[in-house]
């Protein structure tokens, strides 16, 4: 029996938890998912400060003033960000202020300097203010004492930005998991050594594990396996000991050398399915032991590398911290006819673009081979074919999801 791609997804997310908590500087952090809440330990901005370069003023020194009737007023001092100074206006006197630099007492308003004209020390000012015009006020994003990120939240580069502007230097985030990567196959030689006639350089595990590192996941490389069954037992039970979540690529199947799953019951996993009514990407199995979670991944390269954004990804950001599974889906009109047969959800690698018409386009890639990374390549997002259909019709609109 295959499993339809939506059940064999709620399942991995449903076996897959988090892994604790740790402490991080907050460089180190980018990618990672809070596990606090943090409170704003003061108020943000911590001061009123202009948001332009310009000229502080009185607000009743500039009544009715324009471009005809402007007004002139004494410049008595000027401020610069990183100031502190303590000088006061009259009536009269305006005073020079910089981007981010803090208002003093008694300005009202910053008029942008565009709009006036400079004299020696006379200011002339060609529009009229209103009280706080320009002003960057002191709480105005977040008050001290309250919320500002809430837990679970994935650390972007302005989460460390936010945390830093809050003098914030370290902060409790979820463990992310060490990961192991096991490939396996006769055919199959390490970069760098010669090829015989017959064989292959090893993709997957370097598809695999740049996918990990977009993620700032630790690899474990177990190396290349070949179909043997002492070897894989070795490699596999090694990789169980060492990692929360193991990768096998290839050997997963029904075929004469494939032993993985035998493997797999040898140590007791538990299967919780294998085979997925998906194309590519059919022979998957995923099972469990304890808290660890093991993903037998097929061999082409595409279905492994597809089998892994779509099904291995979203596991391990749940166990990183995230608390909700939210792919980035559009509607698309199909710029040419797809064909099928029924039966299993493909993922059909496309690109998305915009007609000079300002519709959302997409069309498949032209090389859509399991084994054809080119076509890969070239999309940025995959076309949902559904399981009950057998054509796409050109013009009609289709489900496609980002491809990040």
């Amino acid at each position: 029996m295959l499993i339809d791609y939506h059940s064999a997804l709620r399942l991995v997310l449903k076996h897959s938890s988090h892994l604790g908590a740790e402490v991080a500087n907050i460089e180190d952090a980018l990618g990672s998912f809070l596990a606090q809440d943090v409170i704003a330990l003061a108020d943000l901005p911590r001061f009123t400060s202009s948001a332009v370069d310009g000229y502080g003023v009185k607000i009743a020194d500039l009544i009715n003033v324009d471009d005809k009737n402007p007004a002139a007023l004494k410049l008595v001092g000027e401020i610069k960000a990183g100031d502190s100074s303590k000088i006061k206006i009259q009536r009269g006197e305006c005073l020079r202020i910089l981007t981010g630099a803090p208002i003093p007492s008694g300005v009202d308003a910053v008029v942008m300097k565009e709009f006036t004209k400079q004299d020696e020390i006379i200011i002339s000012f060609y529009t009229s203010a209103n009280l706080g015009d320009n002003f960057r006020n002191k709480g105005e994003e977040f008050r001290k004492g309250k919320i500002i990120l809430e837990k679970y939240t994935q650390i972007n580069p302005a989460v460390v930005g936010l945390l830093a502007s809050l003098g914030i230097k370290k902060i409790r985030i979820h463990k992310k998991p060490r990961v192991a990567v096991l490939v396996t196959g006769n055919e199959l030689v390490e970069i760098g050594k010669k090829l015989k006639f017959g064989q292959i350089y090893d993709s997957n595990f370097y598809s695999l594990s740049s996918s990990l590192k977009q993620m700032d996941i630790d690899i474990i490389n177990l190396g290349i396996a070949k179909d043997n069954k002492v070897e894989l037992l070795k490699k596999v039970r090694l990789g169980l000991k060492i990692s929360d979540l193991l990768l096998v690529s290839g050997g997963i199947s029904v075929g004469e050398y494939d032993y993985v799953q035998e493997i797999f019951d040898k140590l007791k996993i538990k299967k919780i399915f294998w085979r997925i009514a998906i194309k590519p990407g059919k022979p998957t199995y995923f099972g469990t032991i304890g808290k660890k979670l093991i993903f037998g991944l097929p061999g082409n390269p595409v279905a492994s590398l597809l089998i892994f954004n779509q099904i291995v990804k979203p596991a391990i950001r749940k166990m990183m911290g995230e608390i909700k599974h939210q792919p980035i889906i559009l509607f698309a009109k199909l710029d040419e006819e797809l064909k099928k047969r029924s039966g299993r959800l493909e993922l059909v690698r496309g690109i998305l673009r915009e007609d000079s018409k300002s519709e959302i386009i997409v069309a498949p890639t032209k090389r859509q081979g399991s084994h054809m990374l080119g076509g890969m390549i070239d999309a940025n997002c995959l076309i949902y074919f559904p399981m009950d259909k057998s054509v796409l019709k050109k013009g009609s609109i289709v489900k496609v999801v980002l491809m990040k």
